[in-house]
């Protein structure tokens, strides 16, 4: 199983299906150079196999397992770029993912028992939003497309909204669930009032809670992001002043997002790794992710802008003895002060704080 991904499931049906895995093994070819007569030869199956595959009208998770074994290893030896083929199994998981959603509803959804990545994010949103992951993009560029058809991602978001209305109640593993929704949620338009409806309900129950950590803060962070990249940051913004105001939550937003970044290693399989001081040894992975992120055009460009900040505040190390990153950071914090007029006054200082602790850092140019 590659990273980052994990095996939701052993069965499928012949209406599953197989586009984003099929968009994967595309890229993989694409990225050696080849039509697909070639490579069909080169990997030793029928044209029409690799078509069925390519398009999702056969579903690569269908495959045998000796097949895909096979498969894999064929690619590796071709040169295929070995990210690409990891995220062969990531991409698998992500169709039956979509699969299951559909085909079964409410009655029992995935994504109650595990925390889910940036990788297997991305790829789901590659074929429901349209959106090109970096891994993706960075071998082919940011036009690939994964798109499932309107009607698949309708019923996939109605499914979705269904498994979330259904899942009530204060439990962990019902919280999980809901704020994972909550954040797919955001890649589709036609959920935006029903999110909006949704976060009223939520802060009425969770909203008050302002004394540190609780089983609901994962949950309102969700909600809070995909509101923002809905278009409305007001949550956000009342969560950063009213809900990462101790160390235990400061902690606890820095470790979930190294755990997306894929920093620390292993699978979540609830919200809890997140209530702990940030790893000794963690932060490096994720405060260059963090640089990458501080463009004016990402909607939760403050949360970054504060975690960068408190990351930086815990592990000054991280720039001091990286020039290149704190120069990175310094031009980055200089330019969004030049054209971000809009920030909060917050958000502002915190820009200013990373400025001139990256400029300290990086020394003379």
């Amino acid at each position: 199983m590659s990273k980052g991904s994990r095996i939701a499931g052993t069965a499928s049906t012949p209406s599953s299906t197989g586009v984003i895995a099929g968009a994967v093994l595309r890229a993989c070819r694409e990225a050696i150079g080849g039509t697909q007569e070639r490579f069909a030869e080169l990997v030793g199956v029928d044209l029409n196999t690799i078509k069925g595959w390519e398009t999702g009208r056969r579903p690569l998770m269908n495959a045998s397992g000796r097949t895909l074994l096979m498969l894999r290893r064929r690619l590796l030896q071709l040169g295929t770029p070995a990210d690409l083929v990891q995220h062969l199994d990531t991409a698998m998981d992500a169709d039956l993912f979509i699969s299951n959603t559909i085909e079964n509803g409410t009655e029992h959804s995935l994504l109650g028992d595990w925390v889910a990545t940036r990788c297997w994010s991305d790829l789901l949103a590659w074929g429901l939003a349209g959106r090109t992951p970096d891994v993706i993009s960075k071998h082919l560029g940011a036009s690939a497309r994964a798109s499932l058809t309107p009607d698949v991602r309708s019923l996939f978001f109605e499914a979705l909204r269904r498994i979330a209305d259904v899942t009530q109640g204060e439990s962990p593993d019902a919280m999980l669930l809901r704020r994972q929704v909550y954040y797919m949620a955001a890649w589709d338009p036609e959920s935006e009032q029903w999110l909006a409806s949704t976060e009223r309900n939520e802060l009425r129950q969770h909203g008050g809670r302002t004394n540190g950590w609780t089983p609901a803060w994962p949950l309102l962070r969700s909600i809070a992001v995909a509101r923002a990249c809905q278009g409305d940051p007001t949550l956000l913004h009342d969560f950063i002043d009213n809900h990462l105001a101790d160390d235990l939550c400061e902690a606890a937003n820095l470790n979930y997002w190294s755990y997306w970044v894929e920093e620390t290693t292993g699978i979540a399989g609830s919200d809890d790794f997140m209530a702990v001081d940030l790893g000794a040894q963690q932060g490096g992975t994720l405060l260059r992710h963090l640089a990458e992120g501080l463009e004016s055009d990402v909607p939760y460009l403050p949360l970054s802008i504060h975690a960068s900040c408190a990351l930086i505040q815990r592990r000054p190390a991280l720039i001091m003895e990286d020039h290149e990153l704190a120069r990175r950071l310094g031009d980055q914090a200089a330019k969004l002060l030049d054209v971000s007029a809009g920030l909060p006054a917050r958000t502002r200082r915190e820009l200013e704080n990373i400025h001139f602790a990256a400029k300290m850092a990086a020394g003379p140019t």
